[in-house]
């Protein structure tokens, strides 16, 4: 199977737990498709079932869909914007680039690489909005000074290729489950799961995170520790 992806690096991504996650794994051959909701870096997807179709991927991140639509269909022009903002890299430049990502301007892939500079420039690959929904990541350093690769085209136009016929969704888990058909693959993994009370991260969007359904009782909406 083509190894490929993820081309955006995520916190929680699951590349260091393949070798354990994937013996636990159905098999693909009798798969009549896949869904991945929490899509977030989609190590799965592209490690393992990147030939799966039809494909559905999802997330609530509208500004990480607009990423991957613009992978998917825009793939050459991104690459150029890339290289174009490759040579800016410089602590005031990102905290521009974020107002310009907050403030929602430009096209889609414009708008995807805005975010594809938060993603590899800001801290440690970290997604965090405010309750406004916007981001508030800090500007990262590299511990050898040198700029992060923002682009690597060869990569980038392979991960296109692949989402050729995979639909992409902006919505939240519920929504993309609610079509899943009998005989699909599904692979959830929620974002940012909370390994002690002190170290309870929501802020992913706006409405934050929880188990809990409204019929239990719960809310979608928990409060989260936001700088």
């Amino acid at each position: 199977m083509m190894n490929v992806g993820p081309f955006l690096k995520f916190v929680g991504g699951k590349a260091g737990l393949l070798p354990q996650l994937t013996p636990l794994m159905p098999d693909t051959s009798s798969a009549r498709g896949y869904r991945q909701p929490f899509l977030g870096g989609g190590t799965p997807f592209w490690q393992l079932y990147s030939k799966v179709r039809p494909a559905v991927l999802s997330d609530k991140n509208y500004r990480l869909i607009d990423a991957y639509l613009a992978v998917q269909g825009y793939v050459e022009p991104l690459i150029a914007e890339l290289q174009r903002l490759d040579g800016q890299y410089s602590e005031a430049r990102y905290y521009e680039i974020r107002e310009a990502l907050n403030r929602r301007e430009g096209n889609l892939v414009e708008r995807a690489a805005q975010f594809f500079v938060i993603n590899k420039w800001g801290f440690n690959g970290l997604w965090r909005v405010n309750p406004h929904g916007e981001c508030n990541v800090s500007f990262g350093r590299t511990s050898s000074g040198k700029p992060p690769v923002l682009c690597d085209p060869e990569a980038l136009r392979t991960c296109s290729a692949v989402l050729q016929g995979v639909r992409l969704r902006c919505e939240g888990f519920r929504e993309t489950l609610a079509d899943a058909r009998e005989g699909e693959l599904v692979y959830i993994d929620p974002p940012y799961h909370p390994v002690s009370k002190t170290a309870d991260f929501t802020g992913y969007t706006p409405d934050g995170f929880s188990y809990a359904s409204p019929a239990q009782g719960g809310s979608l909406r928990r409060p989260a520790h936001r700088p």
